[in-house]
């Protein structure tokens, strides 16, 4: 069990590896010091004091900066524990994730400023939507953006299905690749995002299904990880399944009606162009591949859990073909550039040379990705145009 209070998780590690107590309490008290560092605050007056922090914490980030999960596994003595930090972070090419990207989420996961946000990832954006509008902002649902408009060397707005939206400012948060390549027509990039796009690697895409049961799972834990007894090849060969990641959503009544239970399981794939071409060629097979996966994952449940398969009522299967049409993400990526010792804590430009009144934001300017370094980012970049406006940035 991964415990988000740290000196839970240093029993539950001791437990299964008393004769890695030396490399567990080096983790765990890293992880404590993690927990210290709290998101940057509101206010860039607040800056310095964040610096502060950072000087405090270079000890910690030294000492880890350069080990790897899978390095760090294949210290530790206990067999179970190698295997989960391996499982965890050593498939579908993430066997390069820093240790001190696991050790600042889990630091933060303590210090309670991260964690599930009650409705799902629905009601997050809907709450962000809502302050957006209260504020004078308008959202344009269906809206796919086909080029961004400049002129005399300044961004002036974006084409949408043929017709003009103004502005004095254009903001990209979508796909960096596409940004770069369809929206600017390749006519503008940056020396660091061509060397990103060359040399640095992204998070893996998904094979994401999604289940729905009509039974309870009470009193059990939401994330379970286990082997499995019938191991499943995959993608022609290119990918082998030998264990299984289930989220129960048995914390959250908002996800499924009474009585009812959704469930997720991811699966890392870097095979995207495979379900590009598979769904296009072979349809029919396409979606009997999507079938064999979801049913793989419900037999091999039904033996862990006991009182499954029986129960289920709603089966979707989503691919890197899936992801890819829906959010454009430059090879299926979920989440950007995947974080390493070399480029953990680097951050690219938001500016681009030669375009004024233009900025980058979102996962593909911060690896690691995710919402925390976009929304600080979003505020960052909602200061520098008070600044050149000469407005006050005001925090409400």
């Amino acid at each position: 069990t991964v415990y988000t209070d740290p000196e839970k998780l240093r029993a539950e590690m001791l437990r299964l590896g008393p004769d890695d107590k030396r490399l567990i309490d080096r983790m765990i008290n890293g992880i404590i010091a993690f927990s210290k560092f709290d998101m940057p605050g509101r206010k860039e007056d607040e800056t310095f004091g964040l610096m502060l922090k950072i000087i405090g914490l270079m000890p910690k980030l030294i000492k880890w900066g350069g080990m790897t999960v899978t390095k760090f596994a294949g210290k530790l003595k206990s067999p179970a524990l190698s295997q989960f930090f391996n499982e965890m972070y050593g498939s579908a090419g993430m066997n390069n994730f820093p240790m001190m990207g696991m050790m600042m989420m889990l630091g933060f996961m303590a210090a309670k400023s991260n964690g599930y946000p009650m409705g799902g990832s629905l009601k997050f954006a809907q709450a962000i939507e809502s302050t957006f509008r209260k504020n004078g902002g308008k959202m344009f649902y269906n809206s796919k953006a086909d080029k961004i408009i400049v002129e005399d060397g300044k961004a002036a707005g974006i084409v949408v299905n043929g017709k003009e939206i103004r502005g004095d400012y254009v903001i990209s948060a979508a796909d960096g690749y596409a940004t770069f390549n369809t929206l600017l027509g390749g006519k503008y990039s940056h020396p660091k995002y061509d060397n990103a796009y060359r040399n640095w690697k992204t998070f893996p895409s998904l094979i994401f299904v999604s289940l729905g049961l009509a039974r309870k799972f009470e009193n059990i834990p939401s994330t379970h990880y286990f082997d499995v007894k019938n191991p499943l090849v995959i993608e022609d060969g290119k990918q082998t399944l030998d264990h299984i990641h289930i989220r129960l959503f048995n914390f959250d009544d908002t996800m499924a009606p009474a009585g009812k239970t959704a469930i997720t399981s991811m699966i890392n794939s870097y095979n995207y162009q495979y379900w590009i071409d598979l769904k296009k060629k072979d349809p029919s097979k396409y979606e009997a591949e999507k079938k064999v996966i979801a049913d793989w994952i419900i037999d091999e449940s039904d033996q862990y859990f006991g009182d499954f398969k029986s129960k289920v009522e709603v089966v979707d299967v989503a691919t890197p073909e899936t992801i890819i049409r829906y959010t454009g993400n430059w090879q299926g990526s979920y989440e950007g550039w995947l974080p390493d010792k070399n480029t953990m804590m680097k951050q690219l430009p938001t500016k681009l040379p030669g375009l004024a009144n233009f900025y980058m934001l979102g996962q593909w300017v911060s690896p690691g990705g995710g919402l925390p370094p976009a929304g600080m980012n979003g505020r960052k970049l909602a200061q520098a145009i008070c600044r050149e406006e000469k407005q006050k940035f005001i925090v409400k």
